[in-house]
């Protein structure tokens, strides 16, 4: 049974917390993403900016001096962290207690996969763009880690939307002129064991928790070592993700 939603949450603010203090420093890949993403959509971004999952400041990092970025994030270890780059605040995404209209830009790297209700998400970042303003992303779409679902079984995965889905979503909030990159990458894993941590950072766990405290250790060697059978790399295992880059517009 999946667990209730502020359970959920709770899990994600602790998981997260608890990670802050080396995130920052071993998240190389998150933050290559958050480059990808400045760089794809440079021209469009505008003070005051809003970053949504910020994370340990990755982005209001890249973009200073040339603009000021105010930072939430529902782990307050993160916000920690992040407070080194610029003004930052514990919120929930899908709850944003911000006034309407006061950005130019919202960007997310990493983050939007973690929203339970997208609709909620993209609403709140409608009402606080101000007309003309740019909402810039990078998320995780399905089928990333689809080795992993046909391995582990896909109810012990959390879910990824579908592009079509993302669009939808934003269509419905009030956005015009989306704009959806799908970059699909295969990423190389030492083993098993190194590709769940490394997915635990982008929120691609279970809604109950970690995938490998649901199998339990037994199946967990069996299942690891299906995996390597089928999905074996020069490195050790391979497993892909489907990476978003989306821009869109409040009219």
């Amino acid at each position: 049974m999946d667990l209730p939603m502020q359970a959920f949450k709770q899990r994600v603010k602790r998981d997260f917390s608890s990670a802050a203090h080396h995130y920052h420093r071993k998240a190389s890949w998150q933050k290559s993403v958050a480059e990808n993403l400045l760089k794809r959509f440079n021209p469009y971004i505008a003070a005051p900016v809003l970053d949504i999952g910020c994370g340990t400041g990755f982005i209001a990092e890249k973009q200073k001096p040339l603009h000021s970025v105010t930072q939430i994030d529902i782990a307050p270890e993160m916000c920690r962290q992040a407070s080194h780059f610029g003004p930052v605040a514990a919120m929930d995404m899908e709850a944003l207690a911000l006034k309407s209209a006061t950005f130019r830009t919202v960007t997310s790297s990493l983050a939007l996969q973690w929203s339970l209700e997208i609709d909620k998400t993209c609403g709140g970042v409608f009402r606080v763009l101000q007309p003309g303003g740019y909402f810039i992303f990078a998320t995780l779409a399905n089928p990333t880690l689809s080795e992993l679902r046909e391995v582990v079984g896909s109810e012990k995965m959390h879910p990824f939307l579908e592009v079509e889905e993302m669009e939808h979503a934003l269509k419905r909030a009030g956005f015009k002129d989306i704009e959806l990159q799908v970059h699909k990458e295969r990423r190389e894993y030492a083993d098993f064991r190194m590709l769940l941590q490394d997915i635990k950072n982008v929120g691609a766990t279970h809604k109950n928790g970690r995938v490998r405290g649901l199998l339990g250790k037994a199946r967990f060697e069996r299942k690891a070592a299906t995996y390597k059978e089928r999905f074996a790399s020069e490195g050790g295992v391979y497993a892909t993700w489907e990476v978003v880059y989306g821009i869109a517009r409040k009219s």
